[in-house]
């Protein structure tokens, strides 16, 4: 006997029970606390590791301990191969109402040459008083002496009261003649007086023979235990023989109590009688297939002679012929898709067995329906021709937050394959209708095909005529479809270990609407995988506060030749999306949103993504949006692609953030929109890593000084700066025939582009040919900023005549110590008219512009400025200025004394 404490839940019921609405401990369960005994607390609701299960007995009251209660329950000699270190009771709805160590722990063997032992297990629950005992549901008073423990085969010498009907029902006329005697071993002893009848014994009273009950024989009076014991047995009566007063035969008693093989043997027996108990050990006859695993699907059945309940084949069985009296299962605690008649041996069709448990759950309010391990697989082999689907789980009954349905197999991944032959298509494998919360999906593995190349659905798991919230599907592979693995409408829903392959699209989540229209929001992904895809892995519509963790998407390619273009990610809209650690292989690109707004990617790592015979033009494609960030993207192998990121022109903000090196600006191509001409910012992603110091060599040849020039320019290509890039040119003119910019497009930053001559003061970039410095790039706007230092730019006479040479476009320069001026003092410089250019008190241009330029100085007045005026920097003319009537001034000689008026407007 072990002790035992209350559960938490077992103290809530028995303080809820009363006399009228007892409480009923229906299990008994032992486990080997995995090698070591567990710490037990009132908060456990399961044994540390179960081993073995069984029915309870009634409530044994214990005479020497009033305020107690114990539990047995029989272990089979076919059972065994474990230790015994925990044990517990649960009642009818699987709730754990206590557990207790078995201390010492105890051994049960396995059989040994066909035979082994009988143990039964025992487990003391103490209460708060005596009065409490009577709060749980007891069919019969028994009691036993205390102190007794763990015990196997029978326990030594108990003094029991049982039921005397049940005893002769149980025991037949020879059994109650053994028990009357206390001929068995030590085991359980029905008080007998001396000298009485075995009916007497059992039933009380005298030699009265009005005083047996029908059922059983008169003639069981003339049989005593001694009488009994020394007669030889060959001479006594048949039970089909002895009769009772109602001519009810003793053998008719006997079969009140039988046991079966299969169902079908039940529905043979004739005639049954109303009570009649028949024990079946399984479903289906034995064959070659269950042979290897016994008896699956059967159970406990009574005879109601008067239902005319609806047969379902799994609860509810009616014999052929016989409109009224049904066998009735007893025990429907755990609803099995065996017990409907399911074989998993790989031929038969399982499909009606599954959906006549789902049709029984869902009349009786919903529930879970488990599916064991099969013995090789379960196969569907026919389909619902109304629905086009195998299996059907129908709408709620009394609203959506009522009637849950779930679905849960016992073994890893446990197997289900849609067979439907060739040339047959229907809509789903599984068809969910009606909507409703809190549907369930664990340890299954479902095809919509039996290969991967032969599909019969177009759908594996779809749900998408209304919404689906509140689903869980855990540990499961949906593969094999015509159109997607999974289609689910729905909101607050967790997909954890979820795998789809072998169809166009994996895991798609959008709306029920038309064209997959309506948001779903609230959707966790854990550790999903979707592999072989032609189109997506993972296509989501409208999608608003979602997490993809530790996804993976693998071997997205289409080769099919329907012009689809693949991603293993595709996201409509993301408004508050995150994808962390995840990541793709062996595909050729990576992911699409067409809107982002609020899109987080951290952490998504690739092998071999891409193309190196036809690279695609971009991995991940963002069309526009207003808020995306991407940090810790690593693309390792990757084959080939012209561009890492593409943005569309959709975009209504500077919206793209890399905040790391994961994407240098040369990998990105983006188109500009109404507000930004760049909208994707690199925040350190700066090629310099600090300041960038190089100083040019004069080689006398015009061409490999422009190359030279050109290259160091690159520095600040492509880059967000965030330290100066620094040229400085040699002493003496430095002549180019090329145009160089000092930037390109991606350029930005808080960095400066500079060109610092020497310090002798005679370093000068002579221009021939189409020799030309440009500060900013034609038609865009500078993100960064130029200054030149002591240089003088020289536009030659070997300049060809229609080149302008030094370049202003939408950039700010600032020239300290610097000066424009030509041979001649009549060619032009350029300015496309939004540059600003500062002029420090030492800088010049003494030739003409062509165009308009901003110059910003200090000095402004009506008359112009004396010789010795110097010009200060730091004013900017511009058409809103209080001043801009009046006329400002530039000086073009390099004397001083040739001051042109400049008009501002």
């Amino acid at each position: 006997m072990t002790g035992a404490i209350l559960t938490a839940i077992g103290k809530t019921k028995l303080a809820s029970a009363t006399s009228e609405n007892q409480l009923e401990i229906t299990h008994v369960a032992v486990g080997d606390g995995n090698g070591s005994y567990p710490v037990l607390t009132e908060n456990m609701v399961a044994l540390a590791n179960e081993v073995w299960r069984g029915t309870a007995s009634t409530p044994i009251h214990d005479t020497q301990a009033p305020n107690t209660l114990m539990f047995e329950s029989a272990i089979p000699p076919d059972v065994g191969g474990f230790t015994i270190r925990e044990i517990a009771v649960f009642d009818r709805s699987g709730a754990m109402i206590a557990i207790g160590h078995v201390d010492p722990a105890q051994q049960k063997p396995l059989p040994k040459q066909s035979t082994g032992i009988n143990m039964t297990v025992r487990i003391t629950i103490a209460l708060a008083n005596a009065a409490d005992t009577n709060l749980i549901l007891q069919t019969e008073m028994v009691e036993w002496q205390a102190g007794k423990g763990l015990e196997q085969e029978w326990p030594e010498e108990p003094v029991t009261h049982v039921s005397r009907r049940k005893l002769l029902t149980a025991f037949g006329m020879a059994g109650a003649a053994l028990a009357a005697g206390s001929i068995l071993r030590g085991s359980l002893t029905a008080y007998g007086k001396e000298g009485l009848s075995v009916a007497d014994s059992v039933y009380g009273g005298s030699n009265d023979k009005s005083e047996i009950p029908p059922g059983i024989a008169k003639k069981l009076e003339l049989i005593t235990h001694n009488e009994l014991a020394g007669r030889d047995m060959a001479g006594a009566h048949p039970a089909s023989a002895i009769l009772d007063s109602s001519g009810v035969s003793q053998q008719q008693v006997n079969d009140c109590n039988r046991c079966v093989d299969s169902i079908s043997d039940m529905l043979a027996i004739i005639s049954p009688q109303n009570g009649m108990r028949v024990a079946v050990k399984g479903y289906h006859s034995p064959d070659i297939f269950i042979e290897l695993n016994p008896y699956k699907g059967g159970g406990n059945f009574i005879w109601d002679a008067t239902s005319t309940s609806t047969a379902n084949n799994g609860t509810v069985f009616q014999v052929s012929g016989m409109a009224t009296g049904r066998w009735i299962r007893l025990d429907c605690s755990e609803v099995t898709v065996e017990m409907f008649g399911s074989k998993g041996d790989g031929v038969y069709d399982d499909r009606p067995s599954f959906q006549a448990a789902i049709n029984y759950l869902h009349g009786r309010g919903g529930g879970e329906l488990v599916v064991p391990k099969p013995i090789v697989e379960y196969r569907w082999k026919s389909y619902d021709a109304t629905d086009s689907a195998c299996l059907v789980i129908p709408a709620p009954t009394r609203s959506i937050y009522l009637d849950p349905i779930s679905i849960r197999g016992t073994a890893n991944l446990t197997s289900i394959k849609v067979d439907l032959g060739t040339g047959v298509t229907i809509e789903a494998a599984i068809l969910l209708k009606g909507g409703g919360l809190y549907k369930k999906f664990e340890n299954l593995s479902v095809w919509g095909g039996a290969t991967k190349t032969t599909p019969n659905c177009n759908y594996v798991l779809k749900g998408s005529d209304t919404y689906y919230p509140n689903m869980a599907i855990r540990q499961c592979q949906f593969y094999v479809a015509n159109k997607d693995c999974v289609r689910l409408a729905t909101f607050v829903t967790l997909l954890e270990q979820l795998q789809t392959a072998y169809s166009p699209r994996g895991i798609v989540i959008a709306g029920p609407g038309i064209n997959n229209s309506g948001v779903c929001t609230s959707v966790t992904l854990n550790s999903c995988y979707a592999l072989e895809h032609t189109e997506f892995g993972y296509w989501f519509g409208e999608s608003t506060y979602m997490t993809f963790n530790s996804c993976a998407a693998d071997h997205i390619i289409n080769n099919t030749g329907n012009g689809v273009v693949a991603y293993p990610y595709y996201i409509d809209i993301a408004r508050g999306v995150a994808l962390n650690g995840c990541g793709a292989e062996g595909s050729t690109r990576i992911m699409k949103v067409r809107v982002a707004q609020g899109l987080n990617i951290n952490g998504f790592m690739t092998l071999s993504i891409g193309n190196a015979t036809t690279p695609p033009d971009h991995l991940i494609r963002i069309d526009g949006g207003s808020s995306t960030t991407i940090s810790g993207l690593w693309n390792h192998n990757k084959l080939g692609a012209t561009y890492v990121l593409s943005l569309g022109n959709l975009f209504s903000a500077e919206s793209v953030t890399i905040l790391d090196q994961s994407i240098f600006a040369t990998e990105v191509t983006y188109s500009s929109n109404w507000r930004f001409e760049n909208p994707i910012r690199f925040i350190l992603n700066d090629f310099s890593k600090k300041t960038q110091d190089n100083t040019l060599t004069n080689t006398g040849n015009a061409t490999t000084n422009t190359t030279n020039l050109v290259n160091l320019t690159r520095l600040a290509y492509d880059t967000e700066l965030v330290h100066d890039v620094i040229i400085r040119l040699p002493s003496g003119d430095y002549e180019i025939n090329g145009t160089v910019f000092l930037c390109n497009s991606k350029t930005r930053g808080i960095g400066r582009v500079r060109l610092i001559g020497h310090a002798d003061g005679t370093s000068r970039i002579v221009f021939s040919g189409n020799g030309g410095i440009s500060f900013g790039i034609p038609n865009q706007l500078s993100s960064v900023d130029f200054t030149v230092e002591n240089v003088e730019f020289y536009l030659g006479p070997a300049i060809n005549i229609s080149n302008k040479g030094v370049l202003f476009y939408k950039a700010n320069v600032a020239f300290t110590n610097a000066k424009i001026t030509s041979d001649n003092g009549a060619r032009q410089y350029y300015s496309a008219g939004q540059a600003t250019l500062t002029l420090d008190n030492n800088s010049r241009i003494t030739t003409p512009l062509y165009g308009s330029i901003e110059v910003a100085y200090s000095y402004k007045a009506t008359a112009a400025p004396t010789n010795s005026t110097k010009l200060p920097a730091g004013t900017i003319f511009k058409a809103s200025d209080p001043n801009a009537t009046r006329i400002g001034w530039i000086n073009t000689a390099d004397n001083g004394a040739n001051w042109l008026p400049m008009v501002v407007t």
